[in-house]
């Protein structure tokens, strides 16, 4: 795979400190955004204790530590699995072990690249899409109250998009002593765009808006990142903005055999399981 990205984190217009932190690192083929939750600067420790967190214990595992043979997961999605757990158990054992810091968490949304494949695993809120030609794919669901809400029928699609408590999450990094993160995997096809966002994005900017601006500025990452975050601020900027863009070139196939991948993923994006949940 050939990897372009960009990269942008902005405060907002409301919020005086910023508690989201990013990592994009084409080196060891990570990239993720963790959205920090709690009072007194406390949020920005825990989404800053996570990411350093995951990103060591990945680059540990690339290089080093085998990992248990699971026919199921691809290596790429145990090792993203193993990091989000350990990084929650470290979060959760500062949280509980220093007053100031009680009650600290952070959502995260991360995706790793793999020779053949792209892993994902997320906790919370922070999403990932997938653009396809023209088309956006949500690859993440929400872990927050309204959502579960929406699964049980309770709510439309519209209610939950303008609920007020649509910022109420129901997972978090450091929330629990134990956590079972949502992994996924994929096959990647040449020019696929990938989004890794804060709620402070899609919180303001739906996904059609998402798909519009990045699809007038994609060939320019850096403009396409931009204007997401100008988009959200124009309507409000009410909290932390993060969001990363990360265009995939693969290596070319004969034409049938691309065609029969882009029919398989179609199909099954309708009926995508999540292997951990």
């Amino acid at each position: 795979m050939i990897v372009s990205f960009s990269a942008k984190s902005d405060l907002g217009l409301k919020r005086k400190v910023n508690e989201d932190s990013f990592l994009a690192d084409e080196n060891i083929g990570l990239f993720m955004v963790l959205d920090g939750i709690g009072g007194h600067l406390a949020g920005e420790v825990a989404s800053k204790l996570g990411l350093n967190t995951i990103k060591k214990n990945v680059i540990r595992s690339i290089k080093n530590k085998p990992l248990a043979d699971n026919q199921n997961l691809s290596r790429e999605v145990q090792i993203l699995n193993e990091s989000l757990m350990l990084a929650n158990q470290v979060i959760y054992e500062a949280a509980n072990s220093q007053p100031e810091y009680f009650g600290m968490g952070t959502t995260v949304a991360s995706l790793l690249l793999g020779r053949e494949n792209i892993a994902i695993a997320h906790v919370g809120d922070s999403r990932i899409y997938l653009i396809r030609e023209n088309s956006i794919e949500r690859l993440t669901e929400d872990h927050s109250l309204v959502m579960e809400q929406f699964k049980r029928g309770i709510i439309s699609a519209q209610e939950a998009e303008k609920s007020e408590m649509k910022n109420i999450i129901t997972r978090a990094l450091g929330a629990e002593e134990l956590l079972t993160p949502t992994v996924d995997e994929l096959i990647p096809f040449n020019n696929d765009l990938f989004l890794i966002c804060s709620d402070g994005l899609t919180d303001l900017v739906t996904d059609d808006e998402l798909l519009e601006i990045i699809l007038k500025s994609r060939h320019v990452l850096d403009q396409a990142a931009q204007n997401l975050i100008d988009k959200a601020n124009e309507k409000g900027g009410k909290d932390n903005i993060t969001a990363i863009l990360v265009n995939i070139k693969c290596r070319s196939r004969k034409k049938l055999t691309q065609y029969l991948y882009l029919a398989f993923d179609r199909v099954f994006s309708y009926f995508r399981v999540k292997m951990i949940d």
